[in-house]
Parts: C-alpha cells; structure tokens; sequence
C-alpha cells in the first residue's frame, strides 16, 4: 500500500528492513511459519528500480535469509533469479542454507543447493536460554559491582 502511494522500494525503517523484508517478516508475529509463499508481493516489489534484493538489515540478514526462514521455496528462487547472493553471511555467521537447515526448510535447502549455495558452511544455532542466562550473570555482576563500589563511598 505505501508503495502505491509513491514510497520507495528502497526506504529503511529503524530495524535498516526495506519493504521486501516485510513480504516474509511478520510485524506481530516475527516467528510464525505459514506455508503461504509471498511471491506477488516479491515479484511486485523487485519489479521496481528501486528495490535491492541484497540489501541488509542491522542483523546483516537479506531477504534472502528470511526466505529460507519461512521457507519460501519460490520467492527464494525468485530473489536468486533476481541476483540475489546465494551466501551472504548474518551476524551469527549464518548463510540461508544454514537458516533453512535450523528451520526444518528441506526443500528451501534443496533449492539452494541447486543454486550453488556453499554446503561446506555450518550453521550456528544460538541457545537463546544460555545467552539470557549469561545476560543476566552480567547485569547481576554488575550490580553487585555497583554495591560495592556505593559501601566503599560510606
């Protein structure tokens, strides 16, 4: 719609997404997988000058990453035909074969492949409990840090 309306292919919102990410990203539901492909709105949006299907976004993920997220077998073609980079690496040195792996996408995986995607990568798989528990190790440490530093004042 805010392309109807003259907005360009190629603005950036404050997460450095253009529109074409919003095609597999779901605002509300960032997680949720549905098996609807949405090629029209990818065709749509790479048919204007404007539209750069290499962009990325403040995670160094493409459109293509979240393509193979979703597992959008015929948009992830569409992109590659598009001249997509079949292995642009995110910032936890993920390519879109590795996400379609994590992601149970076998098909999305195959595609790649016959792409040429480079199979020799691995992928990363972040243990989100670990990492929240580390977080909070920190802000505890620094906290207590902070006490010591306030009874020494005293």
């Amino acid at each position: 719609m805010l392309i109807r309306y003259g907005a360009r292919a190629d603005a950036l919102d404050k997460n450095g997404r253009t529109p074409i990410f919003y095609a597999f990203v779901k605002v509300k539901a960032p997680h949720v997988k549905t098996e609807i492909d949405p090629f029209e709105t990818v065709s749509s949006l790479c048919a204007l000058p404007d539209c750069d299907v290499n962009v990325k976004d403040n995670w160094c993920k493409t459109p293509l990453h979240y393509a193979a997220q979703r597992g959008s077998v015929i948009s992830g073609r569409y992109l590659i035909k598009m001249h997509a980079n079949v292995d642009p690496y995110d910032n936890d040195h993920n390519t879109p074969l590795a996400i379609a792996f994590l992601n149970g996408h076998s098909n999305m995986a195959t595609m790649l492949i016959d792409n040429r995607a480079n199979v020799l990568e691995m992928a990363t798989q972040i243990d989100l409990n670990k990492l929240i528990e580390e977080q909070k190790n920190k802000m505890t440490e620094k906290n207590k840090l902070k006490a010591l530093k306030i009874l020494q004042r005293s």
